[in-house]
């Protein structure tokens, strides 16, 4: 067993072999910062693994800080997956009339 309480970029095609040894830890996540690829399935049996993705404001803005991460590149990618949504609220959001009402 190891720690996982610290970060580290991972090849998405070692996840598969890493994230079941992640699952038998105490506190463990896997962080899919722009999710460009589709989550896997399976995946989903993992009790303590969380795949948590981060999004920039709405489409436009995050489409374009984040290309190629399209917001609809991952709509495909999370559709029919539990994950976490992971999106920072900054001054320009807040001053932006209805801007969150809209997310």
């Amino acid at each position: 067993m190891f720690n996982c309480r610290w970060r580290t970029l991972v090849r998405f095609r070692e996840l598969n072999e890493i994230l079941p040894q992640l699952d038998k830890t105490p506190h463990s996540h896997a962080r899919c910062n722009q999710c460009c690829r589709e989550i896997p399935r399976e995946w989903q049996r993992f009790k303590r693994v969380k795949v948590i993705v981060s999004v920039d404001g709405l489409a436009p803005e995050h489409d374009e800080r984040r290309k190629p991460a399209t917001y609809a590149r991952i709509l495909n990618g999370i559709e029919g997956r539990k994950i976490t949504i992971h999106c920072t609220v900054t001054r320009q959001m807040t001053e932006r009339a209805g801007y969150l009402a809209n997310s």
